[in-house]
């Protein structure tokens, strides 16, 4: 949820959006292996959505993904794919 509030969010200084986006990061590889399915999904999508590259949480969030492969429904899985 704190990535896709970060995606909408507008009107911070550029260097506070970096952090945020530092931290949430960071947050989000500590957490994918913890992480169902739609929450991969939601966190993959607001990256996206940011135009966030940060290609060290992708790679995480896509391998929790594959992992999780079981676990997803057929909207899920799509929406993960247009996110990278």
């Amino acid at each position: 949820q704190h990535c896709q509030s970060l995606a909408r969010q507008s009107g911070a200084s550029e260097s506070t959006r970096e952090a945020n986006w530092k931290w949430a990061g960071d947050r989000a590889c500590k957490l994918a292996d913890t992480m169902k399915a739609e929450d991969l999904v939601l966190c993959a999508v607001a990256f996206a959505a940011a135009e966030r590259r940060d290609f060290r949480v992708l790679f995480l969030l896509a391998e929790e993904a594959v992992a999780k492969a079981a676990g997803f429904e057929v909207e899920e899985a799509v929406q993960m794919l247009e996110a990278y």
